[in-house]
Parts: C-alpha cells; sequence; structure tokens
C-alpha cells in the first residue's frame, strides 16, 4: 500500500429494511451480524471471493444498520472498482459479502 492508506466508511448493511439479493428478498434483523475481528471481514468486488480489494478496520452496529470502515488497497483492480461504482466522488452504501462472517448471521426473507 502507499503511504496514506485508501478508506471507505459507509453504511453497510441496513437493519429493518426490505432488500432485493440473489437469495431473494432479506431483511437483516438488528444486531444480527456478528464477526470474530473486524479485519476478517473483506471488501470484495462482485462478493467474489477471490477478488477481495481491502478488509474492514471497524465495524459498528448503529440505529440505522452496520456502519463500517474499510482500508482498500493500491491496486489497479481495486481503483477501478471504486471509479465504476461512483465512490470517487460520493458516499453510497457498500456492498460486503459476509461469506467470512460467523454463522451467528440472521436474515428475515420478505415476500
Amino acid at each position: 500500500m502507499g503511504s496514506k492508506p485508501r478508506t471507505l466508511t459507509g453504511l453497510v448493511a441496513p437493519f429493518g429494511k426490505p432488500g432485493r439479493t440473489s437469495a431473494g428478498n432479506l431483511q437483516i434483523d438488528a444486531r444480527s451480524l456478528t464477526w470474530s475481528a473486524p479485519e476478517r471481514v473483506k471488501l470484495l468486488v462482485e462478493h467474489d471471493p477471490n477478488r477481495a480489494i481491502g478488509y474492514a478496520t471497524e465495524l459498528t452496529h448503529t440505529e440505522q444498520g452496520l456502519q463500517g470502515t474499510f482500508v482498500v488497497d493500491d491496486s489497479a483492480e481495486a481503483t477501478a472498482a471504486l471509479a465504476s461504482a461512483g465512490w470517487v466522488a460520493a458516499s453510497p452504501p457498500m456492498a460486503v459479502s459476509w461469506a467470512a462472517v460467523s454463522s451467528g448471521v440472521r436474515v428475515t426473507a420478505l415476500g
């Protein structure tokens, strides 16, 4: 990494809000996401576990949902992913794969 790491901070997973996923319509229950250490939660390109471009440094439960801060590496793939997602000029919600999170994740299927 360069001398100053790139970081992203934002809402990772809203609680109690319906969302469409590849597994169908789901809703994440408040405080249902757990992890052993923040750095074990990876920032992935298109949810592909072979394309990690960063890792969490802080994960916090808030009233709105899970808030996260991620260090993003300075690889070409990470730069391209950030640019294509529009994160250069804005701060939209982040997509994070929870495959590395412990099995304590509880979601509510909707619809």
